[in-house]
């Protein structure tokens, strides 16, 4: 089974908030999906499970760039990159 992902952000150039949703691909919310997002440059990560609704959310996320994984024993880990800056997430490749 494969992870599909909805990613929102808000925020300021400072600072943003990055939440989202993990479904499959039957749009079914799944739970308990460990979500972490990463910075390198700042040597942070942050972690998030998540909800019964398949909701996560990350609040006061420096500008920067991150990787996001989203992972759960028996499903196909996902990796996104992109750079947190104002208030969207520019994807990269």
């Amino acid at each position: 089974m494969i992870f599909l992902m909805c990613v929102s952000v808000t925020g300021t150039c400072m600072a943003g908030a990055l939440t989202g949703k993990i479904t499959d691909i039957e749009n079914n919310s799944i739970p308990g999906v460990t979500v972490t997002v990463n910075n390198p440059r700042l040597a942070r990560s942050f972690t998030d499970t998540t909800s019964m609704k398949g909701r996560y959310r990350f609040q006061d996320l420096p500008a920067g760039v991150y990787v996001l994984r989203a992972e759960l024993m028996g499903m196909k880990t996902l990796e996104l990159n992109g750079r947190l800056r104002g208030n969207k997430l520019h994807r990269s490749t």
